[in-house]
């Protein structure tokens, strides 16, 4: 069984909610990354991934691939409408710009050479029944055999291809219509452009191309009549200068020390529109970005992001941003653009190959705290009673079965989910970020642990408890839970909503650091009072319930605040906030201001 996710893992753990905002700002999105992130992972099970392979689309040259990445796209006769471009290295500029009008027109980009159309191309336009083709380059590249051939097939002609480069990509823009978004990248780099293709092309974003130094005239005063509210700069500024970004509205410049730098910071960037039910794979290498090209339609249609490789090889750093950001990844949800010798298997391999520790009863890594057993892949815990000891990775650990031990842990990211009656025990385990989908009532026991975000978004009732030196900088609960801090601390923690269920957080322990709370119930059941406790409405008039005792209640935006089943020392409450409900002592009387 295959399962649909949204799978950016450690960024949307990261920056759940604005963490440091939050304390002096009433505002917080009711729908977060955080949020997506847990409706996708809540239904997982390691265990019902695909085992199917990986996805090829490769041919014998590069216009035979283009015409498989059309074939996997487009059922026979199913499209009106086909992009031609040239398939020569030297001509490819004339193209980057063509996935937005293809994914608007519903069309593959096929690849033809100049002087003939090219005989696979030929055939797929009529497997397709196409009506009507947009020639990207003038005929000085795609020559009149070609046309007369078009014409031949009673297919009408739509020459989009101009003066220049930068001509060529404005008449493509105006086929678009309306936008308010507008990606520029360098018209001397091919593979800037086509790292966005697809992302531009899902999100009807045009691209446009400029010089190094300064925007084309013609370029600036095509754009100088669009109400542009966002452009983003493709490259670093040895590809596009500081003069271009600045001349644009409301830039952001996404750009590395090499193309396949900036391939990530891409996708990066928009993380939040990419759905990942598949992830395209292209060389990144200027001899063979072509099938970059062809690809980029097709990822375009199910909003997937074109990962470049360098020289047959994942590049180091595009290895450690899917590793770190990419789980739970399967080959088949990988696509390679091209064939073996341009894409080779390993290179699929090594990206969705993870560490699975599945066998009921077993031990896995050193043993030892002082010399750790490195892992670098992401693991993967769905047996029963197993036991970590002794483990690094820099990426994430996954636990999905019952009764596990990980002791001496160092990870990216922990992700615990042994289900509703499931316990999991963290020993001496450092982790930047750790997600709780599910646990027993006495479920998440933590000692002498270090995380610098813990997010209890649980499909079941769970419980945590924190002991020893356990350090928490930072703790959302989003969900049914107990928070027991019999020692170590939980840090600030953050009671809010981010998926389906109302959060009803109870408090046990010692709680020395400020809580906020942004909608549903939260019990202090210390024999403590919290020092401080933020009644922070996500909207206006909010219900949001609070029990226990306390030594300061700031209720900071208007909300309808429910205090019973304890007392407080001083309310302190926005004018607007409706205290009408409030039941409990208020020791010096609430402050209005």
């Amino acid at each position: 069984m295959q399962q649909t996710f949204k799978k950016m893992v450690a960024p949307i753990i990261m920056t759940t909610v604005l963490l440091g905002t939050v304390w002096t700002s009433p505002v917080l999105a009711e729908e977060t990354p955080m949020s997506n992130l847990v409706k996708e992972f809540s239904e997982l099970k390691f265990s019902e991934l695909s085992k199917d392979p990986a996805t090829r689309l490769g041919g014998s040259d590069r216009y035979e691939t283009a015409v498989k990445i059309s074939q996997a796209g487009w059922a026979d006769g199913s499209s009106d409408y086909a992009i031609l471009s040239a398939g020569m290295n030297d001509n490819l500029v004339d193209s980057l710009t063509a996935a937005p009008l293809a994914h608007l027109k519903k069309a593959p980009i096929l690849l033809t050479e100049g002087d003939a159309l090219n005989s696979f191309t030929e055939r797929e336009l009529k497997r397709l029944a196409v009506k009507t083709v947009y020639v990207t380059s003038g005929t000085g590249v795609i020559k009149q055999p070609v046309l007369d051939k078009l014409n031949e097939m009673n297919i009408q002609i739509v020459p989009l291809g101009g003066l220049d480069r930068f001509e060529t990509a404005l008449n493509i823009a105006k086929e678009l219509g309306s936008f308010n978004q507008v990606i520029v990248s360098t018209a001397y780099n091919n593979a800037d452009a086509l790292s966005a293709a697809a992302i531009a092309a899902n999100q009807g974003i045009p691209i446009v191309l400029s010089n190094i130094a300064q925007i084309p005239q013609n370029v600036a005063d095509y754009l100088s009549t669009k109400q542009i509210s966002k452009s983003y700069v493709l490259g670093g500024t040895g590809a596009l200068s500081s003069a271009v970004e600045q001349a644009l509205p409301n830039p952001t410049r996404l750009g590395g020390a090499d193309r396949f730098e900036t391939n990530v910071k891409i996708i990066e960037a928009f993380a939040g529109v990419i759905q990942d039910t598949k992830l395209y794979v292209a060389s990144g290498n200027d001899l063979n970005l072509v099938d970059a090209l062809a690809g980029s339609s097709l990822a375009a249609q199910t909003a997937s992001a074109i990962i470049l490789i360098d020289n047959q090889k994942l590049p180091v750093g595009t290895r450690d941003f899917i590793k770190k950001n990419i789980f739970p990844l399967v080959p088949a949800d990988l696509v390679a653009l091209g064939g073996i010798s341009i894409v080779p298997d390993q290179v699929l391999e090594d990206m969705s190959f993870t560490a699975v520790y599945a066998q009921d009863g077993m031990s896995a890594g050193s043993g030892q705290d002082n010399a750790p057993e490195n892992v670098n892949n992401n693991v993967v815990v769905n047996g029963n009673q197993v036991t970590v000891n002794g483990l690094n990775t820099p990426y994430n650990v996954y636990v999905e079965g019952n009764n596990i031990t990980l002791k001496n842990v160092t990870a990216g990211a922990l992700i615990l989910n042994p289900g509703a009656q499931g316990k999991v025990r963290l020993e001496n385990v450092q982790a930047e970020n750790v997600l709780v989908l599910s646990g027993a009532p006495d479920g998440i026991q933590i000692s002498d642990s270090k995380f610098s975000l813990l997010a209890v978004e649980s499909t079941s009732q769970v419980g945590l408890t924190v002991t020893g030196t356990t350090s928490i900088e930072n703790t959302v609960a989003s969900s049914v839970a107990t928070l027991d801090a019999s020692g170590g601390s939980f840090g600030r923690i953050i009671i809010s909503k981010l998926a389906n269920t109302e959060p009803t957080i109870v408090l046990q322990g010692d709680f020395d650091q400020e809580i906020a709370i942004m909608d549903g119930t939260v019990t202090n059941e210390s024999p403590n009072r919290i020092s401080t406790i933020y009644v922070i409405p996500k909207t206006t008039g909010q219900n949001i319930e609070i029990k226990g005792n306390y030594n300061l209640v700031i209720v900071a935006a208007p909300a309808k605040l429910t205090f019973n089943e304890g007392s407080a020392i001083k309310i302190i409450a926005n004018t607007q906030a409706d205290l009408t409900a409030v039941s409990a002592p208020v020791e010096e009387g609430i402050i209005r201001q």
